[in-house]
């Protein structure tokens, strides 16, 4: 009996230890760093490990019965995904601006892509990847507070590999304005603050699927306003984004479920820390950091308009192009190492580059994912997971460009649905 008492221990210990192993690796491969020394390891373990992954995709995919339907789908988004780094090959050349700058991107996402799909083999359906998801850009958060401690700060900032991207904030990292935006990745951004917004959707989707069936929700609540911190502490859009993403779930509770007092709750929630922020407005706004999370409430408190520099900003590169760069662009991307015209616009970077008809095409790329997702998961609201993931991405592309960042992530989920769906379905009646 203690024999074996003692090898289910073992076995525990082992478990937990290949889980937390994984969430680990899930963290590292979404925010990816160097360390100086060791960078040329990290490298070949890092595409080692990704392309053995994808390897291991590729072999279970061959001995299992695909859906047809799912597959037609996943074909399609990489097809699709092709044609269009294809075209940032061509344009450039046919209308003699070469600019590849475009494709240099496609370039990286083709690898995120790749990355992603190997990633899938860490969990065993849908539901359990959208957990690893969760919970590894949740660990991210944790370590960009503790990172926060200027003495932790500091060390580790001289620990990391710096990008080009890197050195030309790092004047911007050391300001107070710009302190909180710093992970292990070094520099966390615009790209940071869409990984958590995304999870913020996520933890929403669950938190309406344990409704649904009648299971705990405070775990994903808690994940998800720690999630939701994340994106205070990487960018505001991300923040305002992911509240309203939350406040639509609200309502869907209210509405479908009869959760009133998800409803009262937040009410009551969002007077109290209205009332909190009033009242100590004056002394938080003295804090750098904390001035610049909330700049916007700031100001309609002392001005009485919401507004911040970003915005500002945005106000002036909502540009109006001429007929034939509308019908079929410029051929650019970016000019002197700026983006195009300036603008930062997700949906005017595009339609700049080459034209209408193929921003159209850009955009339908997310659909084959989408559609997946959604018909897996209707019976346990997929519909409503459709919906918040394209008011997410209208909200966000009226920022910046946003779009292959989020397929990315739904074309995991549609690459371990199409590996997993059948048998997940044969075993969980639940769903």
């Amino acid at each position: 009996m203690h024999v074996i008492e003692e090898n289910q221990l073992k076995n525990n210990f082992r478990n937990r230890g290949f889980t937390l192993l994984k969430l680990f690796w899930m963290m590292y491969i979404l925010f990816p760093f160097r360390l100086k020394g060791i960078a040329g390891i990290q490298n070949i373990f890092y595409y080692g490990v990704s392309f053995f992954c994808v390897g291991l995709f590729i072999y279970k995919l061959y001995h299992i019965q695909i859906n047809k339907k799912y597959f037609v789908n996943f074909i399609l988004f990489i097809l699709v995904f092709l044609i269009l780094m294809v075209l940032t090959y061509i344009i450039p050349i046919k209308k003699n601006t070469l600019d590849f700058s475009y494709l240099s991107n496609y370039g990286y996402f083709l690898g995120r892509l790749l990355i992603m799909l190997g990633s899938v083999v860490l969990a065993k359906n849908v539901f359990e990847y959208i957990k690893l998801l969760i919970d590894s850009v949740n660990l991210y958060i944790l370590f960009s507070i503790v990172l926060l401690i200027p003495s932790f700060h500091s060390f580790y900032f001289n620990l990391l590999v710096i990008d080009a991207n890197g050195v030309s904030r790092i004047q911007e990292l050391y300001s107070q304005n710009y302190y909180t935006r710093f992970g292990l990745q070094g520099y966390s951004g615009f790209g940071s603050t869409i990984m958590c917004s995304i999870v913020v959707l996520l933890c929403c989707y669950m938190v309406v699927v344990s409704v649904s069936q009648h299971q705990k929700v405070y775990p994903y609540i808690i994940k998800m306003f720690l999630s939701l911190f994340g994106t205070v502490l990487y960018g505001r859009s991300g923040f305002l984004i992911s509240v309203v993403i939350i406040m639509v779930t609200i309502l869907y509770l209210t509405l479908f479920y009869g959760k009133l007092d998800f409803l009262l709750s937040t009410i009551g929630l969002m007077l109290i820390l209205t009332i909190l922020f009033v009242l100590n407005a004056d002394k938080l706004q003295q804090i750098d950091s904390i001035r610049w999370m909330f700049e916007g409430f700031f100001n309609y408190l002392n001005y009485g308009h919401f507004s911040t520099a970003s915005s500002n900003e945005l106000k002036g590169m909502y540009i109006h192009p001429s007929f034939q760069t509308f019908m079929v662009g410029d051929g650019l991307y970016t000019v002197a190492g700026l983006y195009y015209m300036n603008t930062d616009v997700g949906f005017l970077r595009p339609l700049l580059f080459w034209g209408i008809f193929w921003e159209i095409v850009y955009y339908l790329l997310l659909l084959p994912p989408l559609i997946v997702c959604r018909n897996f998961l209707k019976n346990v609201n997929g519909n409503f997971l459709m919906f918040i993931s394209i008011l997410f991405i209208v909200m966000f592309e009226f920022k910046g460009e946003t779009l292959l960042t989020f397929s990315s992530i739904f074309f995991a989920l549609m690459s371990i649905i199409l590996l997993t769906g059948t048998s997940y379905y044969r075993k969980n009646s639940r769903y």
